[in-house]
């Protein structure tokens, strides 16, 4: 379906390459028409390469800890000669492609509610405040939308992407996180008033759907690669957003990255 994330896991970047040599391609009712045949990265070592720095948002502001962890990989990634800007943006307002990502999101995964669920959540939309923007508000307005509206908000989807498109036009890639905290303890309470302790202060839990929104929401391939061990033990990994099709040159860059600062370490009593 729309949004879905689908991708090989591995320990090293030289594996999560040939797992998706091996895995992707046409399903069988595409296969007689179609084969996919993703380029290669032209460029052999990190001098050649030209990367953005995207380490903090006031969308989904990021933990020191996490901060720390990419700040070490980008200055890695500086210091093999990579061309690191901390500035360079697409041009996008992350606030806004952030709502346009949960509108379309939640209407995917909320498509299937049986019927009694679907008149419930068109109640609560019903009687929402007009700025009401806390997290249930943003599902049961998705839940319950108008195709319309979802076929307008495809439409700027795909301006947005128009937008990445130029900025990879100057860039190779984007550094920025995966998710504003180390991993948490499981919580399955009730997921609108779940939050996460961010530099002392408790952030919404779904802000951290915000990270993964940049890439996902406009179809970019992302290689998340580690970056070592926060001070209590925590694996950090870093986000490496490229263009369109661009899968084989963001796990390059993942693969370089590992040469600069280390890749995959097993953590103690790893089975």
């Amino acid at each position: 379906s729309d949004l879905s994330v689908v991708a090989p896991q591995a320990r090293s970047a030289e594996d999560l390459a040939m797992s998706l040599d091996i895995m992707a391609g046409p399903d069988f009712l595409a296969a007689p028409g179609w084969r996919l045949e993703l380029p290669r990265p032209k460029k052999k070592s990190l001098r050649e390469y030209r990367v953005a720095a995207w380490l903090d948002d006031a969308n989904a502001e990021v933990d020191a800890a996490v901060g720390d962890r990419l700040q070490a990989a980008v200055e890695a990634l500086a210091k093999a000669g990579a061309k690191v800007e901390d500035k360079a943006r697409p041009k996008l307002d992350p606030t806004r492609a952030f709502d346009l990502f949960r509108q379309l999101m939640f209407g995917v995964t909320t498509a299937r509610q049986p019927m009694d669920m679907f008149k419930a959540n068109q109640a609560k939309a019903a009687a929402l405040a007009q700025d009401d923007r806390s997290p249930g508000a943003v599902v049961v307005r998705a839940a319950t939308q108008y195709h319309r509206d979802w076929i307008a908000a495809n439409e700027e989807r795909t301006h947005l992407r128009m937008r990445w498109h130029e900025f990879f036009q100057e860039y190779d890639a984007v550094i920025c996180p995966i998710c504003t905290v180390p991993a948490f303890p499981h919580d399955h309470s009730d997921q609108d008033g779940r939050t996460l302790p961010v530099n002392g202060k408790r952030q919404p839990y779904f802000n951290q759907l915000f990270w993964a929104s940049l890439a996902t929401l406009v179809y970019l391939p992302a290689t998340v690669a580690p970056t070592g061990l926060t001070p209590k033990g925590l694996p950090v990994g870093v986000q490496i957003i490229g263009p369109e099709l661009g899968d084989h040159t963001t796990i390059e860059i993942a693969r370089l990255l590992a040469r600069e600062i280390g890749g995959f370490r097993p953590p103690p009593n790893f089975a």
